[in-house]
């Protein structure tokens, strides 16, 4: 079993990591807009933080604005997990995000799953079956 903190406040992860029970964390845009200053630097201290993923998710609606974001978000640190909001409605978009993405030879999956478990085709599937609220793309 592994263990996420669901925050972006850097006093409660600071507060955790020295137990040694955390092994990543999640973050979304509500979340970090509870914090103060730029939130890719903020991004970057939790990732020095805490040496396992760290989500970060796009706040872009349209296909070209998630695949640019993703890749400034990727760039961060090589802990980050970039999330795509996916729901029925913005599906078709995600599609597109993840083939991109896989094109450029960044691993996909779904948070629950690890990317050697999945292929792109069931991903994309089982992503327009369910309302899924996030994607995390994995770096291969």
């Amino acid at each position: 079993m592994k263990f996420f903190i669901d925050s972006g406040n850097l006093r409660d992860i600071e507060a955790l990591v020295p137990l040694g029970i955390i092994d990543g964390v999640t973050t979304n845009p509500s979340l970090m807009a509870k914090e103060s200053g730029d939130p890719r630097a903020h991004i970057k201290k939790i990732c020095q933080l805490v040496k396992g993923p760290v989500s970060a998710e796009v706040v872009a609606t349209d296909t070209a604005g998630m695949i640019s974001e993703g890749r400034e978000l990727a760039k961060i640190d090589a802990h980050v997990v970039v999330k795509v909001p996916f729901t029925r409605a913005g599906g078709g978009s995600l599609v597109a995000w993840i083939v991109a993405w896989s094109e450029m030879g960044v691993c996909v999956a779904r948070p629950e799953a690890a990317p050697s478990e999945r292929s792109l085709a069931e991903i994309a599937r089982a992503a327009a079956r369910a309302d899924v609220s996030a994607v995390g793309i994995v770096r291969a």
